[in-house]
């Protein structure tokens, strides 16, 4: 490589992009007189990067939405811990707390719990509530709320599941 483009001093061409390998798979195919060998063989490679490309694409998603809703989701993780740190301060005694204050700390931190795991690839649905709310997105928090804890329970049943493959890779 050159000054100015190239790659950098490390030899080889640039690789293809998901897409153009496919592209060109696809011309190929639709080639006449192609031995039915390299076609069946160029059809195996045309769908494992089809695989392939919808990983990038549900990556991307996630990306652009983690880049987007991360200033929200701060804020909102802000706010929930001041409010938890404030409840705590003003009722030190657990023993002493009432049920309200307890229910109250226990919404809380089951909302902190949404902001902080919420799923990548969705939309961020505020947790925070506001005044011109509609039911649609009390129904859409709910759900994703459920989604949320069934990832949880997922996570750690992988967890439980992994502890004794932890040792045996640990003595490896």
């Amino acid at each position: 490589g050159g000054r100015f483009g190239g790659r950098g001093g490390r030899g080889g061409p640039k690789k293809k992009s998901t897409k153009n390998q496919m592209r060109s798979i696809q011309r190929l195919l639709q080639r006449e007189g192609l031995p039915e060998k390299l076609r069946v063989e160029k059809m195996r490679e045309l769908e494992q990067l089809t695989g392939v490309a919808a990983e990038n694409k549900q990556a991307e998603r996630e990306r652009t939405m983690a880049v987007r809703y991360h200033k929200v989701k701060f804020f909102e993780r802000v706010k929930l811990t001041r409010a938890m740190e404030k409840l705590e301060r003003d009722h030190p005694d657990e023993s002493a707390r009432s049920d309200a204050v307890t229910a109250e700390l226990r919404q809380l931190k089951d909302d902190l719990h949404y902001v902080m795991h919420f799923p990548k690839g969705f939309k961020y649905v505020s947790i925070l509530k506001q005044e011109g709310d509609t039911e649609y997105l009390k129904q859409k928090r709910e759900k994703l709320r459920q989604i949320i804890k069934e990832r949880m329970v997922e996570d750690a049943a992988l967890a439980e599941a992994n502890e004794g493959g932890e040792a045996a890779a640990a003595a490896a």
